[in-house]
């Protein structure tokens, strides 16, 4: 997955590539397979750590990867809808029997996102 604030600047060759998920940019990781290694991190966490909290700290462009697999979305729709910040804290609240439960800290400076 490629992130940069100058990525207005490239060419559409990239673009048009860096919008198929499977696509891994001339030996770079793929979004799909960089997606594949996050769920497998998060299923060990779980595993690990049946009951309780567990606190998971990543960049950016995990973090919608972690909320997609815990909430069952398709990867490019929760990379294109999920906006991380820097310093944006989210806590999902994981129970038996019920849907995932995702709380987000949004600063004022955010506060077109209530």
């Amino acid at each position: 997955m490629f992130e940069d604030e100058r990525s207005g600047d490239l060419g559409p060759e990239f673009k048009a590539r860096a919008a198929n998920p499977a696509d891994s940019l001339d030996g770079g990781e793929s979004l799909d397979s960089q997606a594949q290694r996050v769920a497998r991190a998060v299923d060990q966490i779980r595993k690990a750590h049946p009951s309780g909290s567990v606190l998971v700290v990543s960049h950016g462009g995990v973090t919608p990867l972690i909320l997609a697999h815990l909430l069952q979305l398709p990867t490019t729709e929760a990379v294109s809808r999920i906006k991380q910040g820097n310093d944006e804290v989210y806590m999902v609240r994981l129970r038996a029997d019920q849907a995932p439960a995702v709380w987000k800290l949004i600063g004022k400076e955010n506060l077109e996102q209530l």
